[in-house]
């Protein structure tokens, strides 16, 4: 009898605890790892953009340095919080990785300018319906996000890549090819994506 009345004492202490934990105004939200894996933090809506990556680093045991986050299709900045974002529960946000880029092909090459047009294309994929095809216009752009495959896979419709003539041919990427990897690149440049998704 003793015996029960202990496990019954643990499991109201376990449950008490648990609501403590619920009423502390945290919300479950899922980062989405370049590799595909989902990452579940427990966060309150003062957590900054600095402690969502801190928070992030530790778990997966990375440099924070280079971490981004993507909410919706805007990057989060360093003052933004939970709060001020309008975060809810079982939101997703993205993690990017911004490693120094190599200067490529001249000196007007621009970072920002190319993560603008990868995070415009998400936003336009994510308004999409069902057999639309949008065309992006990425110039001597030669590598295309991870999100953006991942953002595009079962959506019923179809992203056209131009690439300038010197470049190669436009590359057209349906969303039912889309075969999502677990190999971790951040990246896929467009000879790999050709060798994929080209046509015969």
């Amino acid at each position: 009898m003793k015996r029960l009345a202990g496990l019954v004492l643990a499991l109201m202490m376990l449950f008490s605890l648990t609501a403590a934990a619920s009423d502390d105004g945290s919300i479950a939200v899922t980062v989405r790892m370049p590799t595909g894996q989902d990452l579940v933090l427990h966060v309150l809506p003062g957590t900054d953009t600095k402690d969502l990556i801190d928070l992030v680093a530790e778990a997966e045991d990375l440099d924070p340095a280079p971490m981004r986050l993507l909410y919706g299709t805007r990057l989060l900045e360093e003052d933004d919080t939970v709060y001020s974002r309008g975060m809810k529960e079982g939101d997703t946000l993205y993690l990017l990785m911004e490693y120094p880029w190599e200067a490529r092909y001249d000196d007007r090459y621009d970072e920002d300018e190319e993560h603008a047009l990868w995070v415009d294309t998400l936003a336009e994929i994510e308004n999409a319906q069902p057999g639309d095809l949008l065309q992006v216009k990425i110039g001597t752009y030669d590598t295309v996000p991870y999100y953006i495959l991942e953002g595009l896979a079962g959506r019923g419709i179809s992203l056209e890549l131009l690439p300038l003539p010197r470049w190669g041919e436009p590359l057209t990427l349906r969303s039912d090819d889309i075969r999502l990897s677990q190999d971790g690149k951040l990246t896929y440049s467009l000879e790999e994506l050709r060798e994929l998704y080209g046509e015969a």
